[in-house]
Parts: structure tokens; C-alpha cells; sequence
């Protein structure tokens, strides 16, 4: 992506929502609800209901990812 002819970067990353035994559970809305007061709008829901985005703003340059990043992706909430 681009802003005013600068290139610009973010950093996502997507997790499976797994029950204890390893099997694929759609509990997004669970997931989303409890993550939402630390996350914000950080976290997203994907096409598939047993799939939650985590990413960045879109950041001006590496410095500003890595800022960020440590924000996004410490352990998730107990849902």
C-alpha cells in the first residue's frame, strides 16, 4: 500500500480456534468479545467462523510495526 507515494507496512497474523482435544471451533463472537477491550479493532474475524486476524495499523515505516507488534500478539485472553 501506498500514502502520498510512500510505501507503507503492517503485520497480520491469523490463528485457528481450537477446543482441547485439536478440532476446529467456530466460538469467534466468545473470542472477539473477550479480546476486544485489549485489541480494539486490532483483531478481526475472518471468512471462517474458527478464524480471528490479529494485525497492526497500517504503519509508516518498519519501526512503527515493530512498536506494535508485542501489543497484538500476547497471550490471548481465557475464553
Amino acid at each position: 500500500m501506498s500514502r502520498d507515494g510512500f510505501l507503507t507496512v503492517g503485520v497480520e497474523e491469523e490463528y485457528q480456534i481450537i477446543d482441547a482435544s485439536g478440532e476446529l471451533h467456530s466460538h469467534i463472537d466468545t473470542l472477539l468479545a473477550a479480546a476486544a477491550p485489549r485489541l480494539g479493532d486490532k483483531v478481526k474475524r475472518e471468512m471462517m467462523q474458527s478464524v480471528v486476524e490479529v494485525g497492526t495499523t497500517i504503519c509508516e515505516n518498519v519501526e512503527e510495526a515493530r512498536e506494535q507488534w508485542p501489543r497484538c500478539v500476547r497471550p490471548w485472553p481465557s475464553c
